[in-house]
């Protein structure tokens, strides 16, 4: 082999599927015989679709042309024009991912252009199908809120996207909206929803918490007020949830030792970061059931009956655990929260080393 191109086309396209975005658009101008390796192994692509070195819609089909493999568009980071759908027609897409991101604060108006968008796509290219990102982050100016709450209302549109359609992610932000019982019965019908973020002004009770066992598709989950749910509404409910890795309730004051032993073991395989602020119940005889072999991050804070020993038997248990944050925990001075920061510091530091030194 004399010169770079006659590397063998395996090699490349083995080569090429390791590379990122920008590594792989480098190899496809590096010369004629690793464009088009380069470009098979591109399976899902982020185009650059507007502005003066973007492309336009209508390129579309030379685009999918261009990387013949790729059957996956990701749009998730523009505002997709209704009639831009019908160019997809000439392509190889199969599946398009979207979002309404870049909408702004009109959801309902952007809800309205993305199922404008889908029919359209679906009318030209009828085996189209598509994921849909929904995120509702609230900006706070000097009078409040510039955004529309999310709603019942809005819950309910989104039932309304045509069947080619799934919604897979859900986030309506950190602050609290006004969501009914009857926008939670809603959304338990989203059953694709991968991720899942509702912070409600109402306290959910056992009831609406169970409304969400249907979503057994989570890795991620947000949710609360809890203040109404019981040890037995929660442990009823998360079996059916073993594929989160993610996991935040906020106030769940039902969760007892008992409680989280039981949701321990049913997600134990998965679990990956797990925050339960503000649970008076807990006490150490809980520490047991969080040696998760994944568990990586635990907000801890705010638990009044945990102990120093406690902590430090959650660490010593624990090989894996790299964030712990406990502040607010009454029974642990400001030497006890600095003492245990240190043992993690030097575990985090020992465990890069170890890492380091393999290399």
């Amino acid at each position: 082999m004399e010169t770079w191109a006659e590397v063998p086309v395996a090699v490349l396209r083995t080569v090429a599927g390791l590379l990122n975005v920008d590594s792989m658009q480098q190899a496809r101008l590096v010369c004629r015989a690793w464009k088009e390796p380069a470009s098979l192994a591109v399976h899902t692509l982020r185009p650059r679709i507007t502005g003066s070195l973007g492309l336009q819609w209508h390129n579309l089909p030379l685009l999918s042309k261009a990387f013949p493999a790729c059957r996956v568009l990701d749009l998730r980071s523009y505002k997709v024009p209704q009639d831009s759908g019908q160019h997809l027609q000439d392509t190889a897409f199969t599946q398009i991912h979207l979002s309404n991101v870049e909408a702004g604060p009109d959801h309902k108006r952007a809800f309205q252009d993305l199922h404008d968008y889908i029919a359209c796509a679906s009318t030209h290219k009828p085996c189209l199908y598509f994921e849909v990102d929904i995120h509702m982050i609230h900006q706070y100016g000097l009078l409040g809120s510039t955004d529309e709450l999310f709603t019942d209302e809005l819950c309910l549109k989104l039932l309304q996207f045509p069947e080619s359609a799934c919604i897979t992610k859900l986030n309506v932000g950190s602050m609290p909206v006004p969501i009914t019982g009857r926008g939670l019965a809603i959304i338990a019908h989203l059953t694709a929803l991968t991720e899942l973020t509702l912070i409600c002004h109402q306290d959910i009770d056992d009831v609406h918490l169970e409304l969400l066992s249907s979503l057994t598709n989570l890795t991620e989950l947000k949710i609360g007020p809890l203040k109404h749910c019981s040890s037995e509404g929660l442990m009823s409910t998360f079996p059916h949830l073993g594929h989160l890795q993610k996991l935040s309730m906020t106030d769940a004051v039902g969760v007892s030792d008992d409680c989280l032993a039981h949701v321990s073991a049913a997600l134990s395989d998965n679990l990956q970061a797990l925050s339960l602020a503000n649970c008076p119940q807990l006490t150490d005889e809980c520490i047991p059931c969080l040696g998760m072999p994944h568990l990586s991050s635990l907000f801890f804070s705010n638990n009044a009956q945990i102990s120093l020993q406690g902590v430090e038997d959650l660490i010593a248990q624990s090989t894996v655990l790299q964030d712990l944050d406990f502040r607010g925990c009454a029974c642990l001075t400001v030497r006890d929260r600095m003492k245990v920061q240190q043992r993690m510091l030097a575990r985090v530091y020992t465990r890069q080393f170890n890492a380091y030194d393999q290399l």
